[in-house]
């Protein structure tokens, strides 16, 4: 497993305190308070998962059992955003709470010193602060993102490769209550051979249907995300079949995706950490697959910037669903 840099700080004794994300559910501050401990606070981020692909918000298709099991007993929100179809600066307003036209962070500037992260109100808090993300460019260090974190390492590799490092950092003892952010890129296209990759199965389970000569490569020889690009530059579309074919991919991503995420959910049962944890499941922004007549994200239309919001707090045993317009900078708000 190939990893880039890990930054580390000290961690101290946990303050008293309960800094609620999100609050409209004070309840939830109550019941933590008379604990006696603050929570684990675990955020998860996927890449480029649409809101429509998930079964708990209606698609059809088996593409999310594990998610929809977490659904089950957890909260969910019908009408959230992301402020901007761009993983970097997305992930900032995930983690600040402000607006990218606040932050003012793009590919040259990096976040202001004066402007705090999440993990940084977490850490003088008192928790542990551990970060597992992609190794993909937006997450790097230099744009602010390892700030109040003990741990911030970013993996080359699938979701399976990420949560064996975070089974590991999990095992470590500790006191204090854990902050987890961890950063899945599995759903976003691929610079390979085809414009979505999958295992084997899940990608046979969704096209097996296709019997063409497309195998992820324009007339021009572009292949994968270079594909995308082309047809989202040009406006040339390829023909109703491999358009079909493209989104049949796309959905065989999301169930490789949630077969993982089914294994990093039953890790945290097993240990014990699922009912003693505030877990929000993401994303940073959605996908256009042919609607509108291109791809990828970036737009503002609504399949680039609806995403699915999931917030399971402690002891939560069943499902509920809120019908608010919430954005990303609506999870990181603490008091």
């Amino acid at each position: 497993m190939a990893s880039g840099p890990v930054h580390r700080r000290r961690w101290g004794v946990p303050a008293l305190l309960l800094l609620l994300l999100l609050a409209a559910l004070p309840w939830t501050l109550r019941t933590v308070r008379a604990a006696g401990r603050p929570p684990n606070v675990i955020l998860i981020t996927l890449d480029t998962l649409r809101a429509d692909r998930l079964g708990s918000y209606g698609c059809p298709r088996p593409t999310t059992p594990n998610l929809d099991r977490f659904a089950e007993r957890a909260t969910r929100f019908t009408h959230a955003y992301t402020p901007q179809g761009f993983t970097l600066t997305a992930h900032l307003s995930l983690s600040t709470s402000l607006y990218p036209s606040v932050h003012q962070v793009d590919e040259k500037h990096a976040l202001p010193r004066k402007v705090k992260l999440l993990s940084e109100r977490l850490h003088a808090a008192g928790y542990r602060t551990l970060g597992v993300v992609d190794d993909v460019p937006w997450m790097a260090p230099q744009y602010g993102f390892a700030r109040g974190f003990d741990a911030y390492e970013q993996v080359h590799g699938d979701a399976a490769a990420k949560t064996r490092l975070v089974e590991e950092l999990l095992r470590e003892p500790t006191d204090a209550p854990v902050y987890l952010k961890l950063h899945f890129f599995d759903v976003h296209s691929d610079a390979g051979d085809t414009p979505y990759e999958a295992r084997r199965d899940d990608t046979e389970l969704f096209t097996s249907w296709y019997q063409g000569p497309y195998r992820g490569c324009s007339e021009t020889g572009k292949c994968g995300t270079q594909h995308l690009i082309e047809i989202q530059t040009t406006g040339r579309l390829p023909d109703a079949d491999v358009r079909r074919l493209i989104t049949d991919e796309y959905d065989a991503g999301v169930r490789t995706l949630d077969r993982q995420l089914g294994d990093l959910l039953g890790f945290l049962e097993r240990t014990g950490r699922f009912d003693d944890s505030i877990i929000v499941i993401t994303a940073d922004h959605g996908e256009l697959l042919f609607e509108h007549d291109t791809v990828l994200h970036g737009h503002l239309w609504d399949e680039s910037l609806q995403i699915p919001l999931l917030v399971h707090l402690p002891g939560q045993a069943h499902g509920a669903v809120r019908d608010d317009l919430v954005s990303v900078v609506d999870v990181a708000p603490t008091r």
